[in-house]
C-alpha cells in the first residue's frame, strides 16, 4: 500500500533541493568561492533558511527510511532483493558522479551511495524482533563518532 502524502513530501523535498542548488550553482564561481552576485547572496539565505523551506530537504532521508520500514513490512522482500536495490543505488551514484564530475571524482561518496549501503545494511536488523532498537543504538554511535572518521 502506498500512501499519496509520503510521496507528495518527497517529491516536494526534491523539487526544492534541486531548485536550490540550481540557484546556488547559477549564481555562485565554479570552485564554490564567492558568489558572482552578490545581489544573489539575499535570495539564495531567503529561499535556504528563513523561508523554513529548508526542512522539505531535510525530511528526504526521513521519508526515505519510513517508507523503506513500511515496505519491509507488507512486503516479502529477501535479502537478495534488497541487496539489488542499493547496489542499483549505489552504482546509480557513481554513474551520476562521473557524468557530473569525470573521472576524478567518480569515486566520491555521495547521498546515493550511501542511502543503498543503508539499504542493505539495515535490512537484518529490520527484520528481526528486536533489531529496531539495535539498529537506533548504532545509528547515534554511528552519528557520534562522524568526527573522529570524516572519510
Amino acid at each position: 500500500m502506498r500512501y499519496p502524502s509520503l510521496d507528495i513530501l518527497k517529491a516536494a523535498g526534491i523539487i526544492y533541493l534541486v531548485f536550490l542548488h540550481q540557484m546556488i550553482w547559477l549564481f555562485s564561481f565554479a570552485d564554490g568561492n564567492g558568489l558572482r552576485f552578490e545581489e544573489a547572496r539575499s535570495i539564495i539565505y531567503s529561499l535556504g533558511y528563513r523561508s523554513g523551506l529548508h526542512v522539505l530537504g531535510l525530511q528526504i532521508p526521513l521519508l526515505a527510511g519510513v517508507t523503506y520500514y513500511l515496505s519491509l513490512q507488507k512486503k516479502r522482500l529477501t535479502f537478495k532483493d534488497v541487496f539489488l536495490r542499493g547496489g542499483m543505488l549505489i552504482t546509480s551514484g557513481y554513474l551520476m558522479n562521473l557524468l557530473a564530475w569525470g573521472v576524478g571524482d567518480m569515486w566520491a561518496w555521495d547521498v546515493l551511495q550511501f542511502i543503498g549501503l543503508s539499504l542493505i545494511v539495515s535490512y537484518p536488523f529490520l527484520k528481526s524482533g528486536a533489531g529496531l532498537g539495535v539498529l537506533g543504538i548504532l545509528s547515534l554511535l554511528a552519528l557520534s563518532l562522524s568526527q573522529q572518521f570524516p572519510l
